[in-house]
């Protein structure tokens, strides 16, 4: 619909606010608040003697009087303080947000602090007239009146926006003022727009930030739910938001990324493969994505998209839920050892300093098998230190935070805590980093074939835990020949490990383990 608006007239700086305020009014609904964002560049009509040519304030108060314009309701608005009122306790109630053009003289915004305030909103005044800096604006403010918060990321600095939050510092008197010409307006707003006004004095201006915006922005009452949640209770929800993301992908892929809360319902509506329209939806993206013609444009989104699979906060918390006495053994990556000499001289992709190393990277492992990821993922496997006890880490480990130097704890790995161990275990190299199900246990079958001892336990259960889902003709990454090799291998390491095993005299008491990672109607078919 906003595409569909043209603009036409426009010969006076002043517009006609007034009259869109009564056309908001006249089709709000009584039995709920109605949030309006308001986008101006311009004040209101008001009675300005250098304004004496024009009769366009004269004729808006006209067509407001007019019984059948508005639904009778446009004379509350010829006045700009009753406008206000109106909004904030008529039988039909707004909150207002204004978005102001940085062009607008500053005391003219003063006719928006008004409104705003009154209103309980918001008024903000860009730094520029881009429709980027136009529309994430729009959305954080939105999204944070709702009460969702971004997805938090430890140690990310606060991000600043290209806006300033515009407040009145004292708003003593300001539900007194009788009408917009009286003298006791003069401290909110001037009147007429073009007098030297007292109300400049009384406004401050903040850098919008995450932080600002938290602290000084009017909330909903009840706040909404975290879209990403909402996904995975509400079943009407999901058809609505298939329906919605497909169309932003179609008009403007673009708009995905205008704010991290996207990302975060975005990864849950890929991860959710049970879901019909899912499939059409990542197609569709990734279809966009490509025809995209700006480079910069495209390698932003495509920056966005390996953010959405940022899941520190989540990864942090499975960490933190491991009771104390249950944080060893562990493994960490020690991030004072230095492998630079054993990695320079390549310059296979696989081979490249870890550092380098990208999420994406990472993550390949859930689409591919291919010996180029093995052998990167290999290598961290081997990289990693294994403690068993809190008196065996190294003190410059000992001292540092979760955040700071992950470790992971095997106690992850059972079932009492989810099995989540391989799933978060890449955290280590790349602070988010969360594979799927399918993914962990493939990483686990490559420890099993790296034959890395600490670890194979903490394997042998997840490719136990996933022995009845290989078969899956719906997941064609599993039938490629690489994958099922490295699972065939996984599975001969394990039950040579058994053999051993069960040739040890010390071991003739124990209960007997599977003989098999796999059924053994799955291996007679993966061979």
């Amino acid at each position: 619909m906003a595409k569909m608006l043209e603009p036409f007239g426009g010969g006076d700086y002043p517009e006609a606010v007034k009259s869109a305020l009564a056309k908001a009014y006249s089709v709000m609904r009584p039995e709920v608040k109605t949030l309006i964002f308001l986008f101006t560049d311009a004040p209101p009509h008001t009675n300005d003697p250098y304004m004496a040519d024009s009769n366009n304030p004269e004729w808006e108060r006209e067509d407001l009087r007019k019984p059948n314009r508005f639904d009778g309701l446009g004379a509350a608005f010829i006045d700009w303080v009753s406008a206000a009122k109106t909004l904030r306790s008529g039988a039909r109630q707004a909150q207002v947000f204004a978005v102001l053009e940085p062009g607008m003289a500053r005391h003219c915004a003063a006719y928006y602090n008004y409104l705003c305030t009154m209103t309980r909103g918001a008024c903000v005044y860009l730094h520029n007239s881009h429709l980027a800096t136009i529309s994430k604006t729009t959305v954080e403010l939105l999204l944070a009146w709702m009460g969702v918060e971004k997805p938090s990321v430890a140690g990310a600095a606060d991000e600043t926006l290209l806006g300033d939050l515009s407040r009145y510092i004292s708003i003593s008197g300001i539900k007194s003022i009788p009408n917009e010409d009286d003298e006791k307006a003069y401290k909110f707003f001037s009147y007429p727009y073009s007098k030297t006004p007292f109300a400049k004095d009384n406004i401050v201006t903040i850098r919008l930030s995450d932080e600002v915006i938290k602290k000084y922005l009017p909330k909903k009452m009840v706040p909404a739910m975290d879209p990403a949640k909402r996904w995975g209770t509400d079943l009407e929800y999901k058809k609505v938001t298939i329906q919605h993301l497909m169309r932003i992908i179609e008009e403007d892929i673009r708009a995905i990324a205008l704010n991290p809360v996207f990302g975060s319902l975005w990864r849950v509506v890929c991860s959710d493969r049970t879901y019909p329209g899912r499939d059409d939806l990542v197609n569709a993206f990734s279809k966009r994505l490509e025809q995209i013609a700006n480079a910069e444009e495209k390698a932003d989104m495509k920056a966005w998209l390996e953010e959405s699979y940022d899941y520190s906060a989540e990864v942090l918390d499975i960490i933190e839920s491991v009771p104390q006495k249950e944080h060893f053994p562990c493994v960490f990556l020690d991030p004072t050892l230095d492998f630079s000499k054993v990695d320079a001289g390549s310059t296979d992709d696989e081979t490249q300093p870890m550092g380098k190393l990208t999420r994406a990277d990472l993550l390949e492992i859930g689409r591919s098998c291919d010996p180029r990821v093995l052998r990167r993922l290999g290598r961290i496997l081997t990289r990693l230190s294994y403690v068993r006890k809190a008196g065996d880490l190294p003190e410059h480990i000992a001292n540092t935070t979760s955040e700071e130097v992950p470790k992971i704890p095997l106690a992850l790995a059972t079932q009492a805590h989810g099995r989540q161990f391989w799933r978060v275990l890449l955290h280590v190299i790349v602070p988010g980093t969360l594979l799927t199900s399918r993914a962990a246990a493939l990483l686990s079958a490559l420890t099993l074939r790296l034959g890395i001892a600490p670890l194979a336990q903490a394997a042998e259960r997840e490719m136990l835990s996933f022995k009845n889902k290989w078969n899956d003709v719906e997941i064609p990454e599993t039938w490629a020949v690489s994958c099922l090799s490295l699972l065939l291998s996984a599975d001969e390491t394990y039950h040579k490990n058994s053999e051993r095993t069960k040739a040890d005299p010390a071991n003739s008491g124990e209960a007997k383990e599977p003989t098999s990672l796999l059924n053994r109607s799955d291996r007679a078919l993966f061979e």
